[in-house]
């Protein structure tokens, strides 16, 4: 639980809602007055974890996943359409797989990163492959990086990510996009 007040003076009711509408995603509102506002804590909200591997990396991928399952599973998991098909088989997760990366799977994820329907993305890339400057897979770092979707392209920087979402440390992508209340309601005309 949380208590918000203003000390030595009054909070007017509309600014109180709207700061309190940055929190709306995983607070709900239990009690307010003129100097006080005390929210509840909701449960966990979940995130939409992106999970993307080279061909020579899907084997790790796979390790990692199955290794972080408890985690994973508290989430929404996507991911491209091969590696997601070997996630599922592997470790029994529902993903919702998009196309082969090389089909434009890889597309349609940056798309969903740009949007903000992402976040965290797990890309375990190969830095030796052949076409690791590829367009596409810089295009995702870019849209990651505008957009402050924290991302991990190897597997030590994947596991912080996975233990600090975990514990909380990633709750501030609910706060960045919180539902839209309307801190003046629009009253009728008579």
């Amino acid at each position: 639980m949380i208590t918000i007040s203003r000390p030595g003076g009054f909070w007017p009711k509309r600014r109180c809602s709207a700061a309190l509408s940055v929190l709306c995603g995983c607070y709900s509102l239990d009690y307010f007055s003129s100097h006080c506002a005390i929210l509840k804590v909701k449960e966990r909200c979940d995130m939409t974890i992106a999970i993307l591997a080279h061909d020579s990396r899907k084997e790790l991928a796979l390790q990692f996943c199955t290794a972080y399952s408890a985690i994973l599973s508290k989430n929404t998991v996507i991911a491209t359409g091969t590696t997601g098909r070997m996630l599922t088989q592997t470790t029994g997760l529902p993903v919702q797989c998009y196309l082969s990366g090389r089909l434009g799977g890889l597309q349609q994820i940056a798309a969903r990163v740009a949007c903000d329907e992402v976040d965290l993305v797990l890309f375990f890339r190969d830095p030796l492959h052949a076409d690791s400057t590829n367009v596409t897979e810089q295009n995702l770092l870019r849209l990651c990086d505008m957009h402050s979707v924290p991302i991990a392209t190897n597997i030590a920087t994947a596991e912080v990510l996975l233990r600090g979402l975990d514990q909380g440390d990633l709750d501030y992508r609910e706060a960045m996009h919180p539902q839209v209340i309307d801190p003046f309601p629009s009253r009728r005309a008579v």
